[in-house]
């Protein structure tokens, strides 16, 4: 799949960088979001996050080394998290998310531990 050219290498890293970027950046604002709002289950939530970001993490490795059931498997991981995670439980807090909610501060800023 790699090696036939179905896939290049370069794309795949591409999309790879996109997901780990996105996993890193949209999981730290939500988590910052939700310790700080009336979410009770905020441990649990972010123990989700962290098996997803492991997951992700490990089939990045694989996939970039060229592992073909890894390629194949990414696609439904993500799905399977879309509808699991963000259509079931992140649905839960639709109603109290606003902008106001949203903390739009470049995710450097938001990763440093001091307040700005």
């Amino acid at each position: 799949m790699i090696e036939s050219g179905s896939i290049e290498l370069d794309d795949l890293n591409a999309h790879l960088l996109t997901l780990e970027d996105y996993v890193v950046g949209h999981f730290n604002r939500e988590e910052k979001f939700l310790s700080e709002g009336p979410c009770a289950e905020y441990l649990h939530h972010k123990h989700l996050h962290d098996q997803f970001r492991q997951e992700v993490k490990d089939l990045a490795v694989r996939c970039r080394a060229k592992d073909e059931e890894a390629v194949r498997a990414l696609p439904g991981v993500v799905s399977t998290w879309i509808v699991q995670h963000i259509r079931k439980v992140d649905a839960k807090y639709e109603s109290w998310v606003s902008l106001d909610h949203v903390d739009n501060r470049p995710l450097g800023m938001l990763l440093h531990k001091r307040a700005y």
